[in-house]
């Protein structure tokens, strides 16, 4: 996705903004509605959209391999959310990097993104095979 966030910001198309930020008040209505499998589908929406917007024939083939382990992931992070509406205000800020042509901060944001979900992922799964563990 972070090279999908740079051949998008070299392309620089307004259309590519308005149907990320469609994608993100879609979210906020779907998320303030409690309905998650509506949340999910727009937020694997958003992330196909950003590699369809790339341009980029080979990445967007590349997605489509491992499109549904991504999406996977997504829904396990994503249920661990109880608020639905910050699943959707996640995304705000990579819209307002992309809409900029910051890459730096469209990166770093998205890095943050990937690190937190793994945390996530890391912890159901201590919590689903060990049970609730206590370190100390």
């Amino acid at each position: 996705e972070t090279f999908a966030f740079e051949q998008i910001i070299k392309l620089k198309k307004p259309e590519h903004i308005e149907v990320l930020r469609d994608n993100y008040h879609q979210m906020i209505a779907a998320g303030s509605e409690n309905d998650i499998k509506i949340v999910n589908e727009l937020d694997r929406d958003f992330h196909d959209a950003l590699i369809e917007m790339s341009e980029h024939s080979l990445l967007v083939s590349m997605w489509h391999t491992v499109a549904m382990k991504v999406r996977q992931v997504m829904a396990l992070v994503n249920r661990r959310n109880t608020d639905l509406t910050q699943i959707a205000r996640n995304h705000l800020p990579l819209i307002d990097a992309i809409e900029k042509g910051d890459f730096a901060k469209a990166s770093a944001l998205l890095k943050e993104h990937i690190s937190s979900a793994g945390a996530l992922i890391a912890e159901d799964w201590n919590t689903d095979i060990l049970g609730d563990v206590d370190d100390t």
